[in-house]
């Protein structure tokens, strides 16, 4: 079965329009994801401090061991692909209405979530400094994955 996308001007008390407004907040966090993790990549291949506002410990935290996966890959690449996923993902639901890429945003959100998790948990219990850029991301992913929630409470798709 062949899904529809979801009509461009629904209004948002059916759920049809809800579903789109949810998608469409999902791209705009999934955006400012990217933002964010795209000043901690550059940082990271251009060299030079990270720049913390709010609380302290930028550098330590991204230069600590755990700032790399297996020793190699930096978290915030990681962070970045993650964000762009979730973005093009969820354009392609808009675009197309099919369930499959709602299901891939949920599975998405539920493991960006739970990474949110343990680094947020890292840098208060383990490296006991924390990263403006990391919190924020953290409260980006769980913000993510709240809409994807709403989302599939709607009974369109």
């Amino acid at each position: 079965m062949t899904a529809l996308p979801l009509p461009l001007k629904t209004p948002t008390d059916s759920p049809a329009g809800r579903a789109r407004l949810f998608a469409s907040l999902i791209l705009a966090v999934s955006f400012l994801g990217l933002l964010d993790t795209s000043y901690l990549v550059a940082k990271r291949l251009l060299g030079g401090p990270v720049k913390c506002f709010l609380v302290e410990g930028c550098d330590t935290v991204t230069t600590s061991q755990y700032s790399l996966i297996f020793g190699v890959i930096p978290v915030a690449w990681l962070g970045f692909l993650f964000y762009l996923t979730v973005f093009f993902i969820t354009f392609g639901y808009l675009e197309t209405g099919w369930p499959r890429l709602k299901q891939a945003v949920l599975g998405l959100s539920v493991t960006g979530l739970a990474v949110s998790v343990w680094f947020t948990y890292v840098q208060a219990a383990i490296i006991s400094a924390y990263c403006t850029y990391c919190l924020v991301s953290a409260a980006t992913s769980t913000f993510i994955f709240i809409l994807v929630v709403l989302l599939f409470r709607q009974k369109s798709n």
